[in-house]
């Protein structure tokens, strides 16, 4: 209630956990020490070190060589040999990311409800799935992941379909193909770039906008008007609700 009422929660930690901030370097790290006077269980480490890291194959090596303890979430693609490695210990959950396009209906030709359809329709998940998460996922169905409250497995969602989704951008008027664009950050342009070459056997030219994360924020979040001046078909975006409820994830 003191620092809530200094307006100081944004910028100092404050808090009762068993441990508690020691240092923060904005991009790199934070150091936790342990807190002598939280109420239940003892910290186990005196310190708990945060690395920060953009780089899959820096993540890979620092767990190998022992200079992490722990590499969260660890990309997909070190996965299998990790499980291999008889000294690391693979840990699988079931997590409630999920990734998807979010189209712009009120943007030409994405008004019309048959070329989303056919966006759809000439999307592979399950291709998706294998080259970018190695296996280690599955494909969307709805917006809730399984490990969500409220999923429901019996949607199936849509299946890969070229030839409909062909027909479906015909009957649209858009016989000879359809081009827009999709705005995304740079951890994310690898979905654009398996989705670019997926949609083009449809006659569907996806132009991708990379953006760094204020750019890419003002273009997802931004008014009709401002993504109509910028041509913002699409964004490529996630979300994952650490209470497991399908109300924070919707």
């Amino acid at each position: 209630p003191k620092a809530d009422k200094a307006g100081t929660l944004g910028r100092a930690a404050v808090g009762t956990g068993p441990y508690k901030l020691a240092e923060y370097k904005s991009g790199e790290y934070v150091l936790s020490e342990a807190n002598a006077d939280y109420w239940g269980d003892k910290a186990p480490t005196k310190t708990l070190k945060w690395i920060w890291t953009q780089e899959a194959a820096v993540m890979n090596m620092a767990v190998q060589t022992g200079d992490a303890d722990i590499v969260v979430p660890l990309p997909p693609v070190f996965a299998a040999p990790i499980k291999a490695n008889s000294e690391l210990s693979l840990i699988q959950g079931n997590p409630t990311s999920v990734f998807w396009v979010a189209l712009n209906c009120k943007l030409a030709p994405l008004d019309d409800v048959r070329v989303r359809q056919a966006l759809n329709l000439a999307t592979d998940r399950a291709g998706l799935v294998s080259n970018l998460l190695y296996g280690f996922g599955l494909p969307a169905t709805s917006p809730l992941s399984p490990a969500v409250f409220g999923y429901d497995p019996t949607v199936e969602g849509y299946g890969l379909d070229v030839a409909k989704a062909k027909a479906l951008l015909a009957e649209a008027g858009h016989a000879d193909g359809i081009t827009i664009n999709v705005a995304v950050q740079e951890p994310e342009a690898n979905i654009a770039e398996i989705l670019q070459g997926m949609w083009a056997q449809a006659g569907i030219t996806l132009n991708i906008q990379r953006m760094e994360s204020g750019v890419w924020t003002a273009a997802a979040f931004g008014t009709p008007e401002e993504k109509a001046a910028q041509g913002v078909h699409s964004v490529i975006a996630s979300w994952s609700t650490g209470t497991f409820d399908a109300d924070l994830q919707l």
